[in-house]
């Protein structure tokens, strides 16, 4: 992106102001269309999470190629639609995975996701390593250099592969889906491929029915309402927390401790190198924990993250305090691998599990919007009195916070049906103990009653 951006900027000839604000809008619209993505989606749902998917995808492929015009006008919509597809991707993958997987590995099935997501940050990581020499030096010297054709060629590879496996091998909608549109039969028959036992798939499709009543929201009145009230409130928290934590500060600054020394080609190389460390180890992470979600669960897994990442942060904070650069690496690295074990993939299963379909839309869209909050916020608190080791500090402390938050707050819903995790938060009814007219369901109104002759 930035090799297409760069290009933009040197071919026009602006000056340094309108660099900047053109470079702003550019950055912005990618942000810009994951917002509307993401929850403009809820109110296309009822076509189907299978056709959805179809339909960003050819999008994508339409609007995409517009990054070869010179126009820079068509490369902001090209950004814009590359948005939008992120957005509403990070909607529909989650749920429809959710609603085919058995619930014994839903939890693996939905890590296994995001490690193939941080395999295509890893590739784009790559892109950049293999990129020409002269273009990672200053691309605004080499501006006839096609390497960023190729690179744009990425994303509509990966559109045009899914729309295609989604049309002819993968042919399968939800059961959900399906019987919210009233095709109970349809419904059956895509169970019976996901448990193939003898009976199960009729007793998951009981279980189906009984959620239906309680979890198909269709208006933001109803998702306010005390019943669904907390799912909401953990959603977002989940959403919120999975970028508070500081991720995109510390992939930001590893890049920018990587280039500390120098500027040359030498240090830039370093800095990629470092990424693709990151990355590479962000994918191994990810996949060990794919392996364990099911059996330790997902609580557990995000309270002793939080722990640990808000421990890295300080020690990176310690080792950046005192320049010892090699230590602050190490420890960022400890911070990436505890961040992917735990708030890196399994705030987005968890969302899932907990919402339905315009529930996750909501909770997606904040964040997008703490994305945004972060990535915006930083270089400010950054360059501000108290430094990038102040910056470090604001995340520690949200470490824990989001450790209060998934010790205290977030049930456990490990192997649990949607009618089980919302059985979790409805209030069983207390018998009243009724004596002479006075009725009692408190601990006080017990004794006076013990009290009495």
């Amino acid at each position: 992106e930035m090799c297409i951006r760069d290009r933009y900027m040197g071919l026009n000839g602006w000056d340094t102001a309108e660099r900047k604000r053109n470079e702003a809008i550019v950055n912005g619209a990618l942000p810009f269309g994951a917002l509307l993505g993401s929850y403009g989606l809820s109110f296309f749902l009822k076509h189907g999470r299978r056709n959805l998917m179809i339909a960003t995808d050819i999008i994508l492929l339409i609007l995409c190629p517009l990054a070869y015009s010179p126009d820079i006008i068509f490369h902001i919509v090209s950004r814009f639609a590359i948005g939008i597809y992120s957005g509403a991707n990070c909607v529909l993958v989650p749920l429809y995975l959710s609603e085919v997987s058995p619930r014994t590995i839903r939890g693996k099935t939905g890590m296994l996701s995001i490690v193939l997501l941080n395999v295509g940050l890893l590739c784009s990581c790559c892109a950049g390593f293999l990129s020409p020499k002269e273009v990672a030096v200053d691309v605004y010297e080499n501006l006839d250099s096609n390497w960023w054709r190729y690179v744009v060629l990425f994303p509509m590879i990966a559109a045009l592969t899914r729309a295609l496996g989604l049309a002819t091998c993968f042919n399968f909608e939800t059961p959900t889906f399906l019987l919210r549109n009233g095709e109970r039969e349809r419904a059956l028959q895509n169970l019976e491929k996901i448990y193939p036992k003898p009976g199960e798939a009729e007793q998951e499709l009981e279980a189906l029915e009984q959620a239906q009543g309680s979890r198909k929201l269709t208006t933001i009145a109803e998702l306010l309402s005390p019943r669904q009230r907390p799912f909401l409130f953990l959603g977002i928290g989940l959403a919120v927390f999975s970028q508070f934590t500081g991720v995109n500060v510390i992939t930001f600054y590893s890049n920018r401790l990587m280039k500390a020394q120098s500027s040359s080609l030498d240090a830039r190389s370093q800095a990629i190198v470092f990424t693709s460390l990151i990355g590479t180890l962000r994918c191994f992470v990810i996949f060990l924990s794919a392996f364990v979600i099911d059996r330790i669960g997902r609580r557990c897994l995000l309270s002793v993250g939080s722990i640990f990442m808000g421990f890295s942060l300080c020690l990176i904070i310690i080792f950046n305090a005192n320049q010892m650069i090699l230590l602050a690496r190490i420890a960022i690295l400890l911070y990436q691998s505890c961040f992917n074990f735990s708030w890196g993939g399994v705030p987005f299963l968890m969302i899932a599990e907990l919402l339905n379909d315009r529930g996750i839309s909501i909770a997606s869209l904040f964040s997008w919007i703490s994305t945004l909050t972060v990535v915006s916020t930083a270089p400010y608190i950054a360059e501000s009195s108290i430094g990038v080791n102040g910056l470090f500090g604001i995340y520690a402390t949200l470490c824990a916070v989001a450790f209060a938050f998934s010790q205290f707050l977030l049930p456990e819903t490990k192997g649990l049906s949607k009618t089980e995790i919302q059985a979790l938060f409805d209030k069983k009814p207390v018998e009243p103990a009724v004596d002479e007219g006075i009725q009692t369901t408190t601990p006080l109104g017990d004794k006076l009653l013990a009290d009495k002759p």
